[in-house]
């Protein structure tokens, strides 16, 4: 059964532990690249499935049933890279696999220790390799069942009970090098969920903060109470006025060139650029101009610790959410002999019945529907007593019982 579930399940993986930003940001993904490379899966192997990870510290392909080397088709589908950066990449697959994702949703291999966002993204994963081609109930179930985890994690410990976050984290990080930001002129490239919290973390330290915003998303866009609004083509105009000017964005291409801002910063001043995105969307050239300091994630990344007593929580409670994982996992085969067995016994319960469904009859009462929901009742029940079974008998025991319950079922005589 291990070998099994690791010929299956795999991933590839790189994050920061492994690489820099820069060595990151050519394999990171857009959305409309990731659905792409979920689709080119499908295609080529019409029996996988596969969902992508992709966030500003890592970049993880998941796959169930893929035939050719995981880390061989990545590269297929990046021929501009050859063959760079394949020595950066961590492999996992089979039961380690499974407690890696668990862990890593609950934020224990994160930066920020414990940070919220990584649920978030992960069940954005989730649901866009859902929208584009359906993953397999073995990859679905896996990631629903780490964002449980995750959720268990977050209330029942206190690791990241301060909601911390990487724009917290990255406002806390300038603020002790900068001092504080009150009264500070900032500017937010980007108006998707980091750009917004970033946003509203910023203000809430005091800053004056104003946001880039595209004119075809004025629609659908929500801007933070207190933030004010720069159409994104006047973002150059407005720089030369900012103490600071943030990135976070998906674009994959630069939103701040050297040359350009070079044109419109004023002499004489400072100026930090803070990015928060990758790939990056600060141009790295940024750095040679005169009184621009300029960060990106590496620079702002800090491993906060935890309560050793609170660590062994969360590890307990996903070493119980993997178990049952892999419970589901070995038990799915026996589904359909689950519903046979089940399906004999609403039969049994209504022939059972048959004697007090005559005496309503010649009573005149119509009993076509009680008989529906009394054999749904009884389906329903021993249902959920056989997949019961998993949680209180060693797996080895499932087949023989569930076999033998079966055989007795037919034996039986409903006539």
């Amino acid at each position: 059964h291990k070998k099994e579930l690791a010929m299956e399940l795999s991933m590839i993986g790189i994050d920061y532990h492994t690489a820099s930003v820069e060595e990151r940001e050519p394999f990171a993904f857009t959305d409309s690249g990731a659905v792409r490379f979920m689709k080119s899966v499908k295609e080529t192997d019409p029996d996988a499935s596969c969902i992508v990870l992709s966030t500003c510290n890592r970049t993880e392909l998941w796959f169930y049933n893929l035939t050719p080397d995981p880390l061989d088709y990545l590269f297929t589908q990046l021929p501009h890279i050859k063959n760079s950066g394949r020595e950066l990449f961590v492999r996992r697959s089979g039961t380690e696999a499974v407690s890696y994702l668990m862990e890593m949703t609950s934020g224990l291999h994160s930066q920020i220790l414990g940070e919220d966002q990584i649920v978030s993204q992960v069940r954005e994963a989730l649901n866009r390799a859902r929208e584009c081609c359906k993953p397999d109930p073995v990859l679905d179930t896996l990631f629903r069942m780490a964002v449980t985890a995750a959720k268990k994690v977050k209330t029942e410990t206190r690791i990241g009970s301060r909601d911390t976050s990487v724009p917290e984290r990255a406002v806390s990080i300038l603020e002790d090098r900068y001092g504080s930001f009150k009264g500070k002129q900032c500017l937010v490239i980007g108006n998707g969920e980091m750009g917004r919290l970033l946003a509203a973390w910023l203000i809430h330290k005091g800053a004056c903060v104003s946001m880039t915003l595209r004119q075809y998303r004025k629609q659908d866009v929500m801007i933070p109470a207190g933030c004010g609004v720069v159409p994104y083509r006047d973002r150059y105009k407005t720089m030369g006025t900012m103490d600071f000017v943030f990135s976070a964005t998906k674009s994959p291409h630069y939103t701040v060139h050297a040359q350009q801002a070079a044109e419109a910063l004023e002499e004489n001043c400072s100026y930090v650029f803070a990015d928060l995105a990758v790939p990056r969307d600060l141009d790295p050239d940024l750095t040679e101009l005169p009184g621009c300091c300029l960060l990106d994630m590496d620079d702002l990344g800090l491993q906060v610790s935890a309560d050793a007593g609170e660590l062994k929580k969360a590890e307990e409670i996903i070493c119980e959410q993997s178990d049952e994982f892999m419970n589901w996992y070995y038990f799915r085969d026996y589904i359909p002999l689950v519903r046979e067995v089940s399906s004999a016994a609403g039969e049994l319960t209504n022939a059972k019945l048959k004697k007090t469904y005559r005496e309503l009859r010649k009573k005149h009462r119509d009993v076509s529907g009680l008989q529906k929901e009394v054999m749904r009742a009884s389906e329903s029940a021993v249902e959920r007593i056989l997949f019961g079974l998993k949680d209180v008998l060693p797996r080895q025991e499932w087949k023989h019982i569930l076999e033998a319950l079966e055989l007795s079922a037919d034996e039986v005589d409903i006539f």
